[in-house]
């Protein structure tokens, strides 16, 4: 079949809204055996909606193991643990923490986060904080992400 055609999709960079979130999310979950391994919204904020449609997507689509989810604010963090419960397929996930104040990644998200990988998913990669200078707090986060991927990279 010519129409499987693409496995990596990279809109990094992209001036999107959630509207792209939903259409891409709805596209996968329409599609659930297309063969796109890879998904890339870095740089991109999809805001709560098109967050919740396209891990609804990724979460259907069993082929997408690595998924760049772009720029997360601390309710997007929540929402991304708890859809995440229902993955089974996905290995890696790459996220920021948004720079907008009043939307920072509070315990209630990380805690969220960690809960999840503890219990759930088969994640053995999750990336946070790329070049970005840690406080203790985000090292800390990021010591106990890694315990609990490290754990599945090794079953």
């Amino acid at each position: 079949d010519t129409g499987f055609n693409i496995s990596f999709l990279n809109l990094k960079n992209n001036n999107f809204t959630s509207k792209a979130g939903e259409y891409i999310g709805e596209a996968l979950a329409n599609n659930p055996e297309y063969p796109l391994g890879k998904l890339v919204f870095g740089g991109v904020c999809l805001e709560d909606r098109g967050l919740v449609r396209l891990i609804e997507g990724v979460n259907a689509n069993k082929n997408i193991v690595e998924l760049n989810i772009g720029i997360i604010t601390d309710e997007g963090l929540c929402l991304l643990a708890d859809l995440l419960k229902e993955n089974d397929s996905l290995q890696e996930i790459t996220m920021v923490q948004t720079e907008d104040p009043q939307k920072l990644w509070t315990n209630r998200g990380r805690s969220a986060l960690t809960s999840t990988l503890r219990k759930h998913t088969k994640l053995t990669k999750v990336r946070m904080f790329k070049d970005k200078k840690l406080s203790d707090e985000d090292k800390l986060f990021q010591d106990e992400v890694n315990f609990y991927t490290d754990m599945k990279h090794h079953q």
